[in-house]
């Protein structure tokens, strides 16, 4: 009888090495899962834009979105409005003539577009209205009954269009309101400066003497710095508009002490 073949006949034993290299390419494919792991549960209020679920039954709730997304997340849905699925029972005319409905590609159901954006809480009308939808066609186009009409004439509805056209109207936010008012301050803040320092610059070349005696709205003669002021006001309305009384109480750039600090900052720089 022959001598059995043995399974190192067929295939060759491993070395040691080779076992070892195994092992730390499999320690090194493990470590890689739980650093990815590690860091998607280090970033857990960061949201990828570009991936959001459009279909209405997979996409997640809007409360389930960290509360300082949640502005970023309702501007990229706004941006890439309603998906609208096409039927061929259903005309496609009618997504232009109803562009806040969608259609849940799983179920057919209709459902409300603002209502999902704007809506941080469960309620019944965002479970009716967003998350099963409305399939009662029963109820469309019967008068007063009609289930669309009432939803339009709600107070939710009208609150979420007029969140909607809040949120797309850029201008009219706050931060940019004041941004561009303290950019107009900064520039009449500015020109009254400018009209200060030339005022004591001239006075200083010209040796003369910057404060009178009576420098009250009133007086006849205020002295210098502020009479030349209203001569250089007589003849730029610019001017004439952000100094002296037209200036904030606090920032008309007239004090003495406004005065001598200019006057130092011109004699150390001559």
């Amino acid at each position: 009888m022959g001598k059995m073949n043995t399974i190192h006949s067929f295939f060759k034993r491993m070395g040691d090495d080779e076992e070892t290299l195994n092992e730390n390419n499999k320690r090194q494919k493990a470590s890689t899962k739980n650093d990815i792991f590690e860091a998607t549960q280090s970033n857990p209020n960061q949201v990828d834009l570009k991936q959001l679920e459009r279909d209405p039954t997979k996409r997640k709730e809007m409360w389930d979105y960290p509360i300082k997304l949640r502005e970023e997340v309702r501007q990229t849905y706004m941006t890439l409005g309603p998906s609208q699925i096409r039927l061929k029972e259903y005309q496609a005319k009618g997504s232009k003539k109803h562009p806040l409905r969608i259609f849940s590609n799983n179920t057919l159901n209709l459902l409300f577009y603002f209502l999902y954006i704007f809506n941080d809480k469960p309620s019944v009308c965002h479970d009716y209205d967003v998350v099963k939808g409305f399939n009662n066609w029963n109820k469309v186009n019967n008068g007063k009954n009609c289930a669309f009409l009432k939803h339009i004439g709600c107070s939710q509805h009208r609150n979420a269009v007029a969140f909607a056209e809040n949120l797309m109207n850029q201008e009219a936010h706050i931060e940019n309101i004041i941004m561009k008012q303290n950019d107009a301050h900064i520039l009449k803040n500015r020109l009254r400066l400018k009209a200060s320092i030339d005022n004591v610059h001239w006075l200083t070349f010209q040796a003369y003497a910057l404060r009178g005696n009576d420098e009250s709205p009133n007086s006849k003669n205020r002295g210098n710095f502020l009479q030349l002021l209203k001569l250089l006001a007589s003849y730029n309305d610019e001017v004439a508009n952000v100094i002296l009384e037209k200036a904030p109480y606090n920032s008309k750039c007239t004090s003495g002490e406004i005065q001598k600090e200019i006057l130092s900052i011109i004699a150390n720089k001559a």
